[in-house]
């Protein structure tokens, strides 16, 4: 019988808690927490970790060997969708220097976008 899994998203911008949602707790305020809790609870069957596995691909490692104080966490800075909307290759801007270098350039060669929408 066919089943449709469901992949939550947008989990990244929750990063270790230090996200200014005041809702919650910080420690409620996590990717951790509501990824865990959304699977526990049927919501969810896994969740994508997109811009975070961007800012640090190692994180599930990180996460399972309880070395959660190395995890560079994802800022939510957008910098990756410019690359994106600008059909360059993505990548980090804020962790890899050399996409932050790259960004500048583009930026100055090309201008600032006035908006980061897909």
């Amino acid at each position: 019988k066919p089943e449709t899994v469901v992949i939550g998203s947008a989990y990244s911008v929750l990063n270790n808690g230090n996200n200014n949602l005041q809702a919650r707790n910080k420690e409620e305020n996590t990717l951790f927490y509501w990824g865990n809790k959304n699977i526990r609870d049927g919501v969810t069957d896994m969740i994508a970790i997109g811009r975070q596995s961007l800012a640090d691909s190692a994180l599930p490692n990180k996460f399972k060997e309880g070395r959660e104080d190395e995890i560079k966490w994802c800022t939510a800075c957008d910098n990756c969708i410019e690359f994106l909307i600008r059909q360059e290759h993505v990548a980090c801007a804020t962790y890899n220097k050399s996409f932050a270098k790259k960004l500048l350039e583009i930026r100055k060669s090309e201008g600032e976008l006035k908006e980061k929408r897909t």
